[in-house]
């Protein structure tokens, strides 16, 4: 699944960034190279490959002995059993769902790549499974978010140019004036407008706006007043479609962040971008565990979130992890409801 790509990318990434552990780069680039080879068409990204092809689980990508003394030669064989997991009769109904055991070792790395791209090559021989092309705005929203934190946290110097050409991919297929639809599917879109879309978007572009300030404040804007559109008297609800009900939206964080934590973030940094506090309500913490993307946004409502005003480009690298920035005349940090300048 897309969104599934796109928080495992955002989550190594931050956690490059915070343990400074390269396996955590290793495996965000692996993401970032799946998303390039598996999902992107025209600069957009598809949501999902079928885990089965033909009706046979996993036939794509699992390997027998044979398998692999077919596709390998005998040295990558020695090496392949040494980094994966080939137990006695596989792991996955008598053949080998390949799982690394250790990483390579810097002098393994060169040996270690022919060796995956000799795999891929004959996997790609095979049937494949069916690829949903469906273009879905919340989810790519995500990935852009998660190549915006490849770039800052330094997993991929080209990330930052990526999530640029799909935001406006994402803004020209599906922003249609001024209505965010919510998916399209060889060029048609569906007509309909949710929640998610209009928050994870509006996360998406604010993200964008601390790399280039100035540029998406009026997509900003209205993005903020469509995403009002969606209170009601009994909060969040996630359509405003007339064929839909009404249903309340709750913090409960599922494959994906709730769309109400999601639509609290958005305000929450637009507010803090577009010079709009205060118009929003203080955002409460909420269950452990399965809202904790609701209680991000708590934090930063508590003022455990570092912002910044600055007259220079940030360099994200450099700043705690919980930040937020823009432009401003002069330099300033604020945390913890506390301000000083910064020389």
């Amino acid at each position: 699944m897309l969104y599934d790509q796109a928080l495992l990318l955002w989550n190594y990434s931050t956690a490059y960034h915070v343990l400074k552990d390269e396996q955590y780069r290793r495996v965000a680039r692996g993401v970032l190279s799946c998303l390039e080879q598996s999902f992107t068409v025209e600069n957009l990204l598809i949501s999902a490959h079928d885990a089965d092809t033909a009706h046979e689980e996993g036939v794509s990508y699992i390997w027998s002995e044979a398998d692999l003394k077919e596709a390998l030669s005998a040295q990558q064989l020695e090496l392949a059993r040494t980094l994966f997991r080939l137990e006695p009769g596989g792991n996955f109904e008598g053949k080998h769902h390949l799982i690394l055991r250790r990483f390579p070792e810097p002098d393994e790395e060169a040996d270690y790549a022919e060796l995956t791209q000799t795999l891929l090559n004959h996997r790609q021989n095979r049937p494949q499974p069916f690829a949903d092309q469906k273009i879905v705005t919340s989810w790519n929203a995500l990935a852009g978010c998660g190549l915006v934190a490849a770039y800052r946290y330094g997993v991929d110097d080209a990330a930052l140019a990526r999530a640029e050409n799909l935001h406006e991919a994402l803004k020209t297929a599906h922003y249609d004036n001024g209505r965010l639809l919510h998916s399209s599917l060889n060029g048609e879109s569906a007509n309909n407008e949710f929640l998610d879309d209009y928050a994870a978007f509006a996360v998406f572009t604010s993200m964008l706006e601390e790399h280039h300030p100035g540029q998406h404040s009026d997509l900003l804007g209205e993005l903020r007043q469509h995403i009002e559109g969606f209170r009601s008297d009994q909060g969040w609800i996630g359509s405003n479609n007339k064929d839909f009900m009404p249903v309340p939206e709750n913090d409960y964080d599922s494959p994906v962040p709730s769309p109400a934590a999601l639509a609290e973030l958005a305000l929450s940094r637009i507010d803090f971008q577009l010079s709009t506090q205060g118009q929003r309500s203080v955002t409460s913490y909420s269950r452990p565990l399965i809202a904790d993307f609701r209680n991000i946004v708590a934090m930063g409502d508590a003022g455990l979130r570092h912002e910044y005003k600055l007259s220079y480009d940030a360099d994200f690298s450099r700043l705690p992890i919980y930040s937020i920035c823009k432009r401003g005349e002069h330099d300033e940090h604020c945390f913890r409801g506390s301000c000083s300048r910064i020389e």
